[in-house]
Order: C-alpha cells, then structure tokens, then sequence
C-alpha cells in the first residue's frame, strides 16, 4: 500500500502547515473572506491573503506526495486527506471545547445572528433588535462582554451591527453547559455619530466576546 514513505511524511508535514496557520481558535475571521480554498482564506475584501494562497500552494502538493507515496487507493486517500483537512481542526476544536476549555473561551456562537434596526419616531434614534444562540462549553458559569462587529463592504462608511454598542457592552452569565438564545432590544441614540443607516436587516452577524484583557472574535 505504502509506495514511498518519505513523500507520505512530506504530505502529512506540509497538510499540517496551513492547519496550523489557519486553526479556527481562538478567533474566527470568515466574514472578512471574499474566496477561500479548502477553508483557506484566498482573498478578502482587503485583497489577497499571501499565507492563504501560500497555504493552498502547500495542500495541492500535499495531496501530490500523496499519490506519490501511495502505491493504491490513491483516489481514497486524497479524498480521506482532504476532508480530513477541512474538518480535523473543528474536531480538535470541539473536543478542546468540550474538556477543557474556561471562559470565554470555553463559549460557541452558531454564527447565525441577527440585527434588525428601524427608524424611530423620535429624531436621531433607532430601534434596534439582534438575536444570537450562545452556548457555554464550560460546567462553571461564565460571564462575558458581548460586542458587535460591522459587516466590511468596501466604500461602506456608515456604522451597521456595531450600532448596537451604543448601548453596549453587553454583559452575558451563562450557566454551566447553558445553551441560550439572546434577544437585545435598545432604542439607540445615534445622534452623536457622524454617518449611520436609516435602517436594515442584517444575518449571519460577528460578534466580539470580551473578559478583562482577553477577547475572541467569533
């Protein structure tokens, strides 16, 4: 089965390279990606990403060295390696999660948030709404600063999700291993800004989760 065991340690060595550089822990930058390959950021809204086009460099010779050091089922073997690839580092990531992660740390977003905002009736303010499912990981209860972060669009200078830290932080206690789904209603008063939306929906929203100095972009 074996055909050259040198090229199989290259393919595993140069797989782990960019698993390294991209592990999705402790942030996750996805909604500033524009094209990605196999999970590698190629291009943002800011460009190319160099370590992401390098990376994806690194996996296409992976996958070479190991057709070259499989001697059959090669076919098997390149699509073992790929899914392997994208999905080893969430596994770690979970397991991580689920064992012995604290704090902050140890607390999941689905990334499936929202935001609604609309005019209200009194000049220079907004009705805000944004919901999001949080789960603490962790069997201690855990407190943590929650912020939003606007989606990037270039040429875009008004404020969007952020809006709601006019009113923020807001400070969150979930309860050992506590799923729960949030629902932040805020009558903002934007009158101190200097651009912002009239108003709009928004899905899939990033969240920032702060304790003291440490913060997660999720």
């Amino acid at each position: 089965m074996v055909k050259n065991k040198f090229a199989l340690i290259g393919s595993f060595v140069l797989l782990a390279i960019p698993m390294i550089l991209f592990f999705p822990f402790p942030d996750n930058d996805e909604y500033m990606t524009r094209s990605e390959f196999m999970g590698l950021p190629i291009e943002t809204w800011d460009g190319y990403v160099p370590l992401g086009v390098a990376g994806s460099v690194l996996f296409i010779a992976a996958m070479i060295l190991l057709v070259i050091g499989l001697e059959k089922y090669r076919v098997r073997g390149v699509l073992i390696g790929s899914f392997g690839f994208v999905l080893l580092p969430y596994i770690l990531f979970w397991l991580y999660q689920e064992t012995f992660a604290q704090g902050i740390y140890a607390v999941s977003y689905d990334g499936e948030g929202s935001c609604v905002f609309e005019r209200a009736a009194e000049e220079e303010m907004l009705n805000g709404e944004c919901k999001l499912n949080l789960h603490n990981h962790s069997g201690e209860e855990t407190t943590v600063e929650v912020e939003f972060i606007d989606t990037y669009i270039p040429g875009e200078e008004s404020r969007m999700e952020s809006l709601m830290n006019v009113n923020g932080p807001y400070v969150i206690t979930l309860g050992a291993n506590e799923k729960r789904s949030l629902k932040l209603e805020e009558l903002l008063d934007v009158s101190p800004l200097s651009k912002t939306i009239d108003g709009g929906s928004f899905s899939n929203v990033q969240v920032r989760l702060k304790d003291g100095e440490e913060s997660r972009i999720l």
